[in-house]
């Protein structure tokens, strides 16, 4: 696509010439090239060269899809599901060896949530993931919630007794109730043998 060549006896032949290929553009310098016997000047040979390694040989590789499952999150309170999916929030493409091994690439994943408790929405942000490879950091993305999962309402309602049930409250109250009416028993039964 363009830059510059030239020649000088202490220089030899030079070239500094760009290409692109799709969405790379790579500049190749080469110095002191020689003329063969036929004429040809190397350093556009060179140039040429280079071009073809570099764009054979590196290009953008997709690190991260949004269809990737991260995880399974247990999900309470829906009769719908008993999980959601988390997917990365974002697409990830780094500039890479064009034959790299995938199993070097690294998922580093965190969720803020241990489980989740219905309603939840798509796009509800629960943890965050950082790609890696070879101990450097590509980018990251937030992990989401793939779907919505409605509330059950009577799920909900068993919950609310529950909790209430479990309460020192109710327990303190249904423990008095007990102890009182067993004085009551215990105070009648004495009123009546004493009569």
């Amino acid at each position: 696509t363009g830059l510059n060549v030239g020649y000088t006896p202490q220089g030899g032949y030079c070239i500094a010439a760009s290409a692109a290929d799709g969405d790379l553009t790579y500049i190749a310098v080469v110095m002191n090239a020689s003329k063969t016997e036929e004429e040809e000047i190397m350093s556009y040979k060179n140039a040429r060269e280079l071009f073809t390694w570099a764009f054979k040989s590196y290009g953008y590789t997709e690190v991260l899809s949004q269809k990737s499952v991260m995880y399974e999150i247990p999900i309470s309170l829906s009769s719908a599901a008993d999980h959601v999916i988390a997917q990365p929030a974002a697409e990830l493409s780094a500039y890479l060896p064009s034959d790299i091994d995938k199993n070097d690439i690294v998922y580093q994943k965190t969720l803020n949530v241990e489980e989740l408790t219905a309603p939840v929405e798509k796009g509800d942000v629960i943890g965050s993931v950082v790609v890696s490879y070879k101990d450097k950091i590509l980018g990251s993305a937030d992990l989401v919630c793939a779907s919505d999962v409605d509330r059950s309402d009577f799920l909900y309602i068993l919950s609310q007794i529950e909790t209430f049930t479990g309460s020192r409250f109710f327990r303190g109250t249904l423990i008095s109730i007990v102890v009182l009416s067993v004085l009551y028993v215990l105070g009648n039964a004495f009123y009546r043998a004493r009569k």
